[in-house]
């Protein structure tokens, strides 16, 4: 909202800038995100039989390793963060 009414906004100042070919892989990561489920303890890794049912729609040109491998590896950083963030919550 700060950043639509023309203020700066620090945090998003060092932003990495994807490239077209990665935006699949963001879109596919935040609709994985969406069905995410947790423990009472905190968040769920997206499960490997989502990561899959979401490859088989044919939204992804990447091979289903690598595929995989990406949406796990920001899995990964997003829990780590999400867990730091929140640990004394």
């Amino acid at each position: 909202m700060l950043e639509e009414a023309g203020q700066d906004v620090p945090a998003l100042q060092d932003r990495p800038k994807l490239t077209n070919d990665l935006e699949h892989i963001v879109r596919a990561f935040e609709s994985l995100s969406m069905s995410r489920t947790s423990n009472g303890f905190g968040l769920n890794p997206l499960s490997m039989a989502d990561i899959k049912a979401y490859y088989d729609f044919g939204l992804s040109p990447l091979e289903p390793e690598t595929f995989i491998f990406l949406i796990q590896s920001i899995d990964q950083a997003y829990l780590d963060e999400y867990n730091e963030t929140h640990r004394n919550s």
